[in-house]
């Protein structure tokens, strides 16, 4: 399969008196398609190129469903993520248990993963820990970060989506999603993990690093469930979603050591509800 290369557009919007200047510069970059792969993603060059678009482009969201006909339900599906959740229009459920997490890798305090950047997303394949959800269960197998968030709160976006996806042994998909929003003090927990960037300059670069991996049950709790979609190509449905309504804090300095490592933004807009119905907890 040949690799193909992309022209990318980096444009700076500038304010000049009452006029608005676009200054764009094109950066060439090899694109690669991630699909899901019994558990994981696969990250091999293919012809049909994909990314977030600055500007939306060609190959961006709003495009993603006609690069390829297995991506066809990015455009049509009627389940996608993200989505804005709205708060006054939750729906309580005495059917939703509570969020059982267990470490279940050999150490409890850090874990081996492998890091890289890939279409502007800090991107970790990790394992160690698994959730039962409806007395299934589901084992983490990559960790990614989205700056600013996917998933909006009443319109309101936070600074970071901090992303934990699991896959159950049929192939089911489970994401836990935690927000960070800025405050003066840098997050120690998030350095942990940032601390490695200056290592994953250059896309694709692939580096062995261990972090610490907690995901506390008290953290998670209340939080938000709903049924979704990767929101990323092939944009798969049937993804439950978990949002934990607790937000954590980050620095502005750490957003932007990633921005400045991931050349860009690593987020979806946000896709039509079509009626679906976002849960709470009623415990």
């Amino acid at each position: 399969m040949k690799t193909l290369s992309i022209v990318s557009l980096h444009c700076i919007l500038l304010s000049v008196g009452c006029i608005n200047v676009l200054f764009c510069s094109c950066v060439e970059s090899v694109s690669y398609l991630r699909t899901v792969v019994d558990g994981s993603a696969s990250d091999s060059p293919t012809e049909s190129p994909w990314n977030y678009g600055c500007i939306d482009g060609l190959n961006g969201p709003s495009h993603w469903g006609k690069l390829s006909p297995e991506w066809a339900i990015c455009d049509q599906g009627k389940s996608q993520s993200p989505i804005v959740i709205q708060t006054g229009a939750l729906e309580t459920s005495n059917q939703l248990a509570p969020l059982k997490l267990f470490p279940s890798g050999a150490s409890l305090q850090t874990d081996t993963a492998t890091a890289t950047i890939q279409k502007n997303i800090f991107k970790l394949k990790i394992g160690g820990w698994s959730l039962l959800l409806d007395s299934i269960r589901y084992d983490l197998v990559q960790i990614h970060f989205h700056t600013p968030a996917e998933h909006r709160i009443n319109g309101g976006i936070y600074a970071l989506e901090m992303q934990h996806e699991f896959i159950s042994e049929v192939g089911d998909i489970a994401i836990i999603a935690i927000f960070y929003k800025y405050a003066k003090n840098s997050n120690p927990y998030i350095s942990q993990y940032f601390k490695y960037l200056p290592q994953l300059k250059n896309e694709n670069v692939f580096t062995n690093i261990t972090v610490p991996v907690h995901l506390a049950q008290e953290d998670l709790y209340p939080y938000y469930l709903y049924k979704g979609s990767l929101a990323r190509p092939p944009c798969t449905e049937g993804v439950t979603w978990i949002i934990a309504q607790n937000v954590k804090l980050l620095s502005q300095a750490q957003v932007e050591a990633l921005k400045s490592i991931t050349k860009g933004n690593s987020n979806r807009p946000a896709q039509p509800v079509n009626g679906r119905k976002v849960f709470v907890p009623a415990y």
